[in-house]
C-alpha cells in the first residue's frame, strides 16, 4: 500500500512539472492558452521574438487569418466527429443508425436527432416547418436544403445547444469546446 501511495505522489509531482508549470509560464509570459493551442510552440517562440511579450497579450491579431480560419474549421470538424462517435458508439454506418432512446423516442443518424428536436430547431433557426419525413431526411443527412453538419453546428453554437446532447456534452465538455470556437470566431 505504501508503494502505491508513493507512486501516486510521484505521479502527481510529475503532472505538475509537465503540465502546470509550463502552462503557468506561458501565462506569465503573456501567451494566452488559446494562442498556445492554436499555434505550434515554434510559431509562438518566433512571434514572441518578433513582437515581444506585449504583442501576444493584445489578443489574436498576431495570428494570420488563414491559419485562424483553418484552425476554426479543424476544431468544428473535431467537435462534430467527437459528438457523432459518442452518440453512435462508433457503429460502422453512423448515418443510418437508429435506436429507441431513454425517452421512448426514436433517435436517428450520426448525431442521434429526434423528430421533435429537429422540428423545433429548424423552426427556431430557419423559421421553417418540417414534417416527419423531412426531419428524418435531415437527421440522416440526405435533405436537399439542410446539410446535417451545418444544422448540428448551428444548434451547438446556441447557448443551450450542447444540452441537446446532455450525456455526450457532459462526457466530452462540448460546451467548453464550442465556447472556444465562438471566442475564436469573434
Amino acid at each position: 500500500m505504501k508503494h502505491i501511495i508513493k507512486a501516486l505522489k510521484v505521479w502527481t509531482v510529475a503532472c505538475a512539472v509537465l503540465i502546470v508549470i509550463p502552462l503557468s509560464q506561458m501565462l506569465w509570459d503573456g501567451i494566452s492558452v488559446i494562442q498556445a493551442y492554436l499555434l505550434k510552440p515554434e510559431a509562438v517562440a518566433s512571434y514572441k521574438a518578433q513582437k515581444g511579450s506585449q504583442g501576444l497579450t493584445e489578443g489574436l491579431e498576431g495570428i494570420p487569418t488563414d491559419k485562424l480560419e483553418a484552425k476554426i474549421a479543424e476544431l468544428k470538424s473535431d467537435i462534430l466527429s467527437q459528438l457523432a462517435e459518442c452518440e453512435t458508439g462508433g457503429v460502422s454506418e453512423p448515418n443510418g443508425y437508429m435506436r429507441l432512446d431513454s425517452n421512448d423516442m426514436t433517435s436517428w443518424g450520426r448525431y442521434q436527432w429526434q423528430r421533435k428536436s429537429v422540428q423545433h430547431w429548424v423552426k427556431e433557426l430557419y423559421d421553417k416547418e418540417v414534417n416527419l419525413q423531412e426531419s428524418a431526411l435531415i437527421a440522416w443527412d440526405i435533405h436537399p436544403d439542410i446539410p446535417l453538419d451545418a444544422f448540428t453546428w448551428d444548434v451547438l453554437m446556441l447557448k443551450v445547444g450542447p444540452d441537446e446532447w446532455f450525456n455526450c456534452n457532459r462526457k466530452l465538455g462540448l460546451g467548453k469546446q464550442v465556447a472556444l470556437v465562438k471566442h475564436l470566431m469573434e
